[in-house]
């Protein structure tokens, strides 16, 4: 939701008593008093009436009374202001762009008429023309802080993690002391590979604010995803420290320590928090992370019938608090396969780039992604990118269209234009991460754009990564993703989505023979050597003997196998499915062996 300010004009002394007689429920007879005594023009009541109604969340009584004052005086900015904001938080889109515009001829010098103006762009999906509007602001008023910060807070939704950076330090010159703003600096130069500045940032939020607890989380996972194991349970504790009911601080700290037994302080202290009502109280989304975390607990206790119940808990609480819908899925996926048959490919690589420096490492989350990545890029010519979103990010702003039918007329029609674009974009972004031969870009749902990849890039190198599909489902059952993987909580839609995956997989090998390479994950993790050196020699590289230690690998993995590919190859994992076949029947009996 969109953040409400109120504008008031200069006299503000009866709007300041209205709003505290709002408190107490006596608005009405606050106003009518005022309207009798005669001690404020009319129209100026009525706006300050729309601003309780407003502020009470009453938009269409908000919208009647700033209309009437607006019909006294047309050109009332504030007025029109919140007129503009009322009918934003009405849906009333087109009324909310036509009023903000003639507030902004009224008074063009006031910041937060072009954020609303933008906002009403975003409603509608046209992310491109609200982000002109604001950087055009920003533009006639470089100094505005106001500006700067909410241009610097839509670069980081937007991903747009370059911009966010030169955003924000524009903002620290103005506003050195905002901790909040070191702390979105942070998160921009994680994103963007640059992890001891983002250290130096989260530190720097923290110096200014010690109990900042974004910050503490955003710090606690930099210093996990670098294997700084000891100095990240610091943080995350400290989090805790300060709000034991933070559950994602519980669930970051349950994925890097080891439970020996049950008298585990952390262990004893979430048993307490699931017992409390203040825990009873919190909505469903809420609660999963700590059901998450006792999972990990007990199953470090190998007590594996507690380790179920939380694991059903987990999932049942996170499936009740989002969206899914499995026939999305189903309709993304025939439209790949519809638009990306080999003899299109075939007319259209053509257009795409000549580059192999991206290595792309496919297939399903839990597949050994992770794993392959770091043995790949601990060679010497190859760098380790993590899960990129540049190729899906392009897409969308080439293709971003929603409707399937115009989504295949526009990309079979404009591949020969648009291909060579997302190639360009895609290109730049990487060549700023690593100026080496080779960076990797591990983000396992590119396995849908799959066709995509290799019509833009013919000359990349796809691995797709294999592994037992009730190990694949289990592993995703059993964690709790920090982004939205929503078909993942539920063992009927997690084993139907496998199986539109492997379909979809399916697809891409039978008519793209020998344009991958797959890798097994059970046979990579019991003959280690050989399976490192052929998936070297897939990748075009020499054998370099660094691959075998990659658990020493310095790239930061912030994925949820930070710890385990920080260890050598184990075993332990295989057919981990079988500790649970009995809770997970619904699941395992829809998946293939």
């Amino acid at each position: 939701m969109v953040r409400r300010v109120f504008f008031m004009n200069k006299n503000t002394k009866h709007l300041n008593l209205l709003i505290a007689h709002n408190e107490l429920k006596q608005a009405s007879a606050f106003i009518t008093n005022l309207r009798n005594s005669n001690l404020e023009k009319p129209y100026i009541l009525d706006h300050y009436q729309g601003i309780i109604s407003l502020k009470n969340n009453n938009y269409s009584e908000a919208i009647f009374y700033f209309k009437q004052a607006l019909l006294v005086k047309h050109d009332f900015f504030e007025a029109l202001l919140n007129l503009g904001a009322a009918y934003l938080f009405n849906k009333e889109i087109e009324n909310s762009k036509k009023t903000l515009r003639q507030a902004i001829d009224i008074n063009s010098a006031f910041p937060d008429s072009y954020i609303f103006l933008a906002k009403a762009y975003f409603y509608e999906k046209l992310y491109e023309d609200g982000i002109r509007i604001i950087e055009n602001a920003s533009t006639q008023f470089p100094k505005n802080l106001k500006l700067l910060f909410e241009l610097s807070k839509i670069y980081i939704e937007r991903k747009e993690y370059k911009l966010g950076i030169v955003t924000i330090t524009k903002y620290l010159k103005l506003n050195p002391n905002d901790y909040s703003a070191f702390n979105n600096l942070g998160i921009c130069q994680e994103a963007e590979h640059q992890y001891e500045d983002s250290i130096f940032s989260f530190e720097k939020s923290l110096q200014l604010n010690p109990t900042f607890i974004p910050a503490l989380l955003n710090l606690g996972n930099g210093l996990r995803g670098l294997a700084k194991f000891t100095e990240a349970k610091i943080n995350f504790k400290k989090v805790i420290d300060l709000d034991k009911y933070n559950f994602e601080a519980h669930k970051y700290l349950s994925t890097i320590h080891r439970y020996k037994n049950n008298q585990d302080e952390h262990l004893i202290l979430m048993e307490e928090i699931i017992c409390h009502d203040e825990f009873k109280n919190k909505k469903n989304l809420e609660q999963s992370p700590v059901y998450f975390a006792l999972f990990k607990a007990y199953e470090d206790l190998e007590d594996y019938e507690k380790a179920s119940k939380f694991l059903l808990l987990a999932n049942k609480t996170h499936r009740q608090g989002i969206n899914y819908s499995e026939k999305v899925t189903k309709e993304h996926f025939s439209m790949m396969k519809q638009i990306f048959t080999p003899e299109f490919v075939k007319q259209n690589h053509i257009y795409g780039s000549t580059s192999n420096k991206p290595i792309f490492i496919i297939g399903m989350p839990r597949s050994g992604t992770t794993l392959v990545e770091q043995i790949i890029s601990s060679h010497s010519k190859v760098d380790s990118g993590g899960e990129l979103f540049f190729l899906q990010k392009y897409i969308k702003k080439y293709f971003p269209e929603p409707e399937t039918d115009i989504f295949i007329k526009k990309t079979t029609e404009e591949a020969k234009i648009k291909f060579p674009k997302i190639a360009d974009h895609y290109l730049q972004e990487i060549n700023f991460l690593s100026s080496n031969s080779h960076l990797t870009d591990k983000l396992p749902f590119n396995f849908i754009f799959f066709g995509f990849i290799r019509a833009v890039f013919p000359n990349a190198k796809i691995i797709i990564c294999k592994r037992s599909a009730k190990d694949i489902c289990l592993s995703i059952f059993k964690n709790y993703f920090p982004m939205e993987q929503n078909f993942a909580y539920d063992q009927v839609e997690l084993a139907n989505y496998y199986n539109l995956y492997l379909n979809l997989i399916s697809y891409w090998k039978k008519n793209f023979p020998g344009s991958y390479y797959e890798i097994e994950y059970e046979s990579l993790v019991s003959n280690q050597i050989e399976e490192s050196k052929k998936l070297i020699d897939a990748c075009g590289l020499e054998w370099e003997e660094n691959c075998l230690n990659f658990h020493k690998n310095k790239s930061s993995v912030n994925t949820l196998s930070t710890a385990q590919v920080r260890q050598s190859l184990y075993k332990s994992s295989v057919a981990g499915w079988k500790r649970y076949e009995e809770s997970l029947s619904s699941m395992l009996n829809l998946l293939p062996d």
